[in-house]
């Protein structure tokens, strides 16, 4: 459904300046088929982030834009990308 979005992956943190601070890496959880109607899920870690920003941007594949969530929120994130 996205070519680009794949194990290895990669996710990308930005700060409030869209200055790239982090990246880390898809991983796909358990051997999932790609059937109509099922999604796949996949986890990521992104580690040595700077504490105290007041929101953090997480980017993954290309042009689904940013998702932005606070401090708190950023330390168990949750993306979801759905076919229009």
């Amino acid at each position: 459904m996205f070519p680009d979005i794949s194990d290895g992956g990669q996710v990308t943190v930005v700060n409030s300046s869209d200055t790239v601070i982090g990246n880390g890496t898809l991983s796909l959880q358990g051997n999932q088929a790609q059937t109509v109607g099922q999604s796949d899920t996949y986890t990521f870690t992104v580690s040595n982030l700077p504490g105290g920003l007041p929101r953090y941007g997480l980017q993954i594949g290309h042009n689904h834009g940013t998702v932005w969530e606070t401090s708190s929120e950023a330390k168990h994130p949750s993306l979801s990308l759905a076919a229009s």
